[in-house]
């Protein structure tokens, strides 16, 4: 004796609300995973200090301080005029800061050129 299985009908439930696109469920993947999102904001945050250098960098690009020169300081080291160096300065006077946000600009300018070039 053989059975044959009849397919059953589905009938089609209506969803409530609209349908996710493809970006929002990328996004809501996305945001669950923190360390994702906080590479991101770190990227993000380099970026706009990059773009934004010559605004924001409290020396000029190629000052050196000569008294802060002859002992390189921490953190928070002041410089002969009483301007305070954010990051301290190196053995050659120079504020790192204001050398961390120009490094960032030459990083992401090769990061560009090697994106066109490939």
């Amino acid at each position: 004796m053989t059975a044959t299985a009849e397919p059953l009908a589905v009938a089609k439930i209506p969803r409530e609300g609209k349908e996710e696109s493809q970006f929002q469920i990328v996004l809501r993947r996305f945001m669950r995973h923190k360390l994702a999102v906080a590479g991101v904001v770190v990227i993000v945050v380099m970026f706009i200090g990059a773009l934004l250098a010559p605004y924001i960098a409290p020396f000029p690009r190629d000052a050196v301080d000569i008294a802060v020169a002859t002992r390189p300081g921490p953190p928070g080291t002041m410089s002969s005029a009483g301007e305070m160096h954010p990051l301290g300065v190196d053995h050659l006077g120079r504020d790192l800061f204001t050398r961390l946000l120009y490094g960032a600009r030459v990083s992401l300018s090769i990061a560009f050129i090697v994106v066109v070039v490939s």
